[in-house]
């Protein structure tokens, strides 16, 4: 499977950033000003307790009872991808995270202070489909999903 995210509406109109098996990518404003981290494209920021917390509770809603190598699907089952930064004052410092796993992508709202929007309706998290469309402050991403192996 091969999961892309294009920027469709926003400052960064045209961009592309691809989710890998069994990784992730957070969302974040570009050009933070130095009072607050900013997270850097090679994906080395740390994130707030409470990010951490959220995200473990989504995976555990996604999580069967293990993952298919035994242990139990969590973030550090997960490769950290590059930061997907967007110039855009109404994205969060650390405002989303997108994920890929067997089970297909998804969305995860890191207590982000505009929220997060599938097709229209603000989520805490959600998985997503073909053709999705994920509004992230005054930006808006189209989920492309093309059938392939896992």
């Amino acid at each position: 499977m091969k999961v892309v995210i294009e920027v469709d509406k926003g400052a960064h109109v045209g961009e592309r950033y691809e989710l890998e098996l069994k990784a992730y990518r957070a969302v974040c404003r570009e050009g933070v000003p130095v009072v607050t981290t900013a997270f850097a494209n090679s994906g080395d920021q740390r994130l707030d307790p409470d990010d951490i917390r959220v995200v473990e509770e989504h995976l555990k809603k996604r999580a069967k009872e293990e993952d298919d190598d035994g242990s139990v699907l969590r973030m550090g089952t997960f490769k950290r991808g590059s930061d997907i930064l967007l110039d855009d004052e109404k994205i969060s410092r650390t405002h989303a995270m997108f994920f890929l796993d067997a089970d297909g992508p998804s969305v995860v709202d890191l207590l982000s202070t505009n929220g997060t929007y599938v097709n229209g309706q603000q989520v805490m998290d959600s998985d997503l489909h073909d053709g999705d469309i994920v509004h992230v402050g005054k930006t808006r991403l189209v989920v492309h999903v093309e059938a392939g192996e896992v």
